[in-house]
């Protein structure tokens, strides 16, 4: 199906967003509004602005957490997360994290919220409300933003440099796997449960490409080098293939279409 423009919403004054969520629970959308030291409040059914909460220094990220009616908006100017009640729009909670909180991700079976830190190049694990932390570690890189993998009980987190996306246990935040991106910048995150990819968008890549694709599997162990990646196909990279007919027909090349086998380099 198409996308289509439906709408706009006016925001108040500022040119500095960040991260949004939409608390499904509510249809309300969270914006860190980074540039007004504000958290925005949308009616994404209803297309209005609800209202604005201030006292969120630079916040940077904004995630629904999985399973209850509370928002997590990081607050990286006052090294804290605020915890908001979706449906009533006021804040309940906060507690401190670290020196510029960023990244945000949820395990909804333990209730705990990592933290990735872009002042310390550090994570944090955090019991859910109390803040209570019960791990942390070191990373060897600047954290960008970072997902939380159910199938396989793990944290994924993009690291600006060295290009990569790391996974780490969710228990123990023990690095279980890593995956080098050949793009500049690796930043947002997502995964398809159904396809087997992980997906992250980066600050820049070959050929201007924005957006780098991996198979979730390819995570390998530390120690190994394979690439484990492939950047999109350019049209010039896609080979004819022929249909039961005999009928030409363009797709990808037969070698590609299962995606990268990481395990041969």
């Amino acid at each position: 199906m198409p996308i289509a423009l439906l709408g706009s919403i006016p925001l108040p004054p500022g040119a500095g967003f960040d991260h949004a969520c939409v608390h499904a629970g509510s249809g309300r959308v969270f914006v860190a509004h980074t540039a007004a030291d504000t958290i925005e409040i949308l009616d994404g059914s209803q297309g209005r602005h609800i209202a604005s909460i201030r006292g969120c220094s630079e916040g940077s990220g904004a995630l629904s957490l999985e399973g209850t009616p509370l928002v997590a908006v990081a607050s990286r100017g006052h090294g804290k997360v605020l915890l908001l009640d979706a449906t009533e729009s006021a804040l309940v909670g906060q507690f401190s994290v670290g020196a510029r909180p960023n990244g945000l991700a949820y395990d909804p079976v333990r209730q705990s919220l990592l933290v990735a830190d872009v002042g310390t190049d550090a994570v944090s694990l955090h019991e859910i409300p109390s803040g209570r932390q019960s791990a942390a570690r070191s990373l060897p890189g600047r954290p960008r933003w970072c997902i939380f993998d159910a199938e396989r009980d793990r944290f994924l987190i993009a690291l600006r440099e060295p290009a990569q996306v790391l996974a780490l246990g969710a228990k123990d935040l023990e690095v279980s796997a890593h995956i080098d991106i050949p793009a500049k910048g690796p930043h947002g995150l997502d995964l398809s449960q159904a396809l087997g990819l992980g997906f992250t968008a980066c600050d820049d890549g070959p050929g201007g490409r924005l957006h780098t694709r991996w198979q979730r599997t390819a995570l390998h162990l530390p120690g190994r080098r394979e690439p484990g990646c492939d950047l999109p196909q350019r049209p010039e990279q896609r080979a004819l293939r022929r249909d039961r007919r005999g009928r030409p027909r363009r797709g990808r090349h037969p070698a590609r279409r299962a995606g990268p086998d990481c395990a041969n380099g």
